[in-house]
């Protein structure tokens, strides 16, 4: 099967036009019916930490469908909706590095609008405090997974991937990182570290327990 063509999904997605114009999936009205709080997993780390990985190991049992604006992907486990993941999956810039640059006013707007129970993440696009912060103040509970990865690991797993990125922009993103860990723990205290030199699977069985990643697995 293709990743559109789930039976609980062919159909159910085509987006239905209200009075307002306004304009949501089936899916998401099914969901919504349940009153639910809005828990957002985001997985954080510098470039070659593993984030992107670990995000396609946790979510490779599941079903996507495709949503646009902002682009997510709802996932479904045995015909069930269990949650959403925020950007596209791909080769090269997955998840919310996927996303236009202006993107972070649109998915604050929507979470805050749409509260799907489980909502995962990670990226370098929307991993800033600024962003935490705007979406705690609208309710949802921010859940950090910060995968630790010494610099010279990190490194060797981006040179395997023959990246390219610019030695400036990277030092910038690696201080980025480091000064979100550091400013989280004081904004909020929904936040765990992982060994980022552990592989995939180890990583997820470190998961299993996890408030939010817990029930997609």
């Amino acid at each position: 099967r293709g990743r559109d063509d789930h039976p609980s999904v062919a159909g159910a997605l085509r987006p239905s036009v209200g009075a307002a114009g306004d304009q949501r999936s089936h899916a998401q009205d099914w969901f919504e019916r349940e009153t639910v709080d809005t828990r957002l997993a985001y997985i954080i780390g510098q470039p070659g930490s593993g984030k992107s990985t670990l995000m396609a190991t946790l979510t490779a049992h599941l079903r996507r469908t495709s949503c646009p604006d902002p682009p997510h992907d709802l996932l479904w486990r045995d015909g069930q909706l269990v949650g959403t993941e925020i950007g596209r999956r791909r080769e090269a810039f997955s998840g919310t590095d996927a996303l236009a640059m202006n993107i972070q006013p649109r998915v604050v707007a929507w979470l805050a609008a749409h509260p799907y129970r489980n909502v995962i993440a990670e990226g370098d696009r929307l991993g800033n405090l600024k962003f935490f912060q705007a979406v705690q103040d609208e309710g949802v509970q921010v859940h950090l997974i910060y995968l630790d990865t010494p610099d010279i690991f990190a490194a060797g797993r981006r040179a395997q991937r023959r990246s390219n990125q610019n030695e400036t922009w990277l030092r910038g993103r690696i201080t980025k990182i480091k000064n979100l860990v550091s400013q989280w723990p004081s904004v909020g205290h929904r936040y765990i570290t992982l060994n980022g030199m552990l592989s995939p699977d180890e990583l997820v069985k470190e998961l299993t327990t996890h408030p939010v990643i817990g029930e997609l697995l």
